[in-house]
């Protein structure tokens, strides 16, 4: 079944300074205030060798079963804290706080959503999303994806992640790090919001593989994937990150990549993702992959910032998993891009809207992944 997003949110615009949150990945003291979650017992699947990991959608303050997953076969819950702010737990992932990343992806609205902090709470993993208005400085209530991993072995392909927890400084990346390759990240500070990150690998060049970008503190405004490439110490990643109104601002942000993996880094899952930058109304984006072979994607330009995402071959276990979503606006302009619903059936279809820093519909390119158990 198709999801529909809610409705669409406008804003008035106001342009505001927030400082960032206190260190990294403390989970805030706010977070653990008691809320009316839902806790969810995914189906169990086998635990894939490669990664301890999981995915949940938060619908309306809550996770839901179908489209939660915890490969250690624990409950996932979202717990609203206040206006904004969920509490996500995974049952059983405490062991990977310490070097694990999140990603999020809004669903649904034009507000943008990122990772306030996580790390473990009891036995569970912790993570701590807030939502803000496109065009506001104010905590908005939003659904969202998010997706949390670490591996326990080399994944499929390539697969890196980083915390760029140095804003404004360069150098290496020494804590809440992977590399497949075993070789070393590192962030070079380019001006205010502006950075390069390396990670650390084999020469390549060109672009492939599919990356996700997501602002980390408890603040308005966005972190934005630029563009990736290959190079002679690995892949290079271009990171823009600004305040709200796409003023420029130095701040946190997680990184991951994949090629010929998934944005998880866990084997035996259905994936398919691709850089979404083509022009024509109908196309096959040139940078794209599948778990499946034979399998191909398709993108379909409806409207001004509306687009439908094809994965025909890419379906999973349609009676037990609902897949996960996650999108990346790519380009240098103020546009954020988020998932507006999917479909995992024979066909799975992704619906992906993107945003102009005024909360108007407007094109963009977007990586985007789907992957389903």
């Amino acid at each position: 079944m198709r999801l529909a997003g809610p409705a669409r949110r406008t804003f008035t615009f106001t342009l505001c300074a927030v400082a960032l949150g206190a260190a990294a990945l403390v989970v805030p003291t706010s977070a653990l205030a008691s809320g009316a979650g839902r806790n969810v017992a995914p189906a169990l699947r086998p635990d894939a060798a490669s990664a301890i990991a999981g995915y949940v959608w938060s619908d309306a303050g809550a996770a839901e079963s179908y489209y939660s997953y915890n490969s250690a076969g624990g409950s996932v819950t979202v717990t609203p804290v206040s206006t904004g702010v969920y509490q996500v737990d995974f049952s059983g992932l405490a062991g990977i706080a310490g070097a694990a990343v999140v990603q999020v992806t809004t669903y649904g609205t034009s507000d943008n959503c990122g990772a306030a902090g996580w790390g473990s709470s009891g036995s569970d993993l912790r993570a701590i999303v807030d939502c803000y208005g496109i065009t506001s400085c104010a905590l908005d209530n939003s659904d969202f994806d998010l997706m949390v991993t670490h591996p326990t072995s080399a994944p499929h392909g390539t697969f890196d992640y980083s915390f760029v927890y140095m804003s404004s400084s360069s150098g290496n990346l020494t804590s809440f790090q992977y590399n497949s390759a075993h070789k070393k990240n590192s962030v070079k500070f380019l001006g205010t919001g502006k950075y390069q990150v390396t990670l650390g690998g084999p020469k390549t060049s060109g672009t492939h593989g599919v990356v996700k970008v997501t602002a980390y503190g408890s603040e308005g405004g966005d972190c934005k994937l630029v563009s990736w490439h290959g190079s002679a110490k690995g892949e290079v990643v271009d990171v823009d990150c600004y305040a709200v109104g796409h003023i420029a601002q130095d701040r946190e942000f997680i990184v991951t990549y994949a090629m010929t993996s998934n944005l998880m880094g866990e084997n035996g899952q259905t994936d398919a993702n691709a850089f979404a930058n083509g022009r024509g109304g109908v196309y096959q984006p040139s940078v794209q992959y599948d778990s499946h072979h034979g399998a191909h994607i398709t993108v379909v330009h409806y409207s001004t910032g509306s687009y439908e995402v094809l994965t025909p071959g890419s379906e999973g276990d349609a009676a037990h998993w609902g897949g996960d979503v996650q999108v990346s606006a790519v380009g240098t302009s103020g546009v954020h891009c988020i998932v507006n619903g999917w479909d995992q059936e024979l066909t799975p279809a992704i619906d992906v809207e993107c945003f102009d820093s005024h909360g108007s519909l407007a094109n963009s390119s977007f990586a985007v992944e789907w992957v389903v158990p």
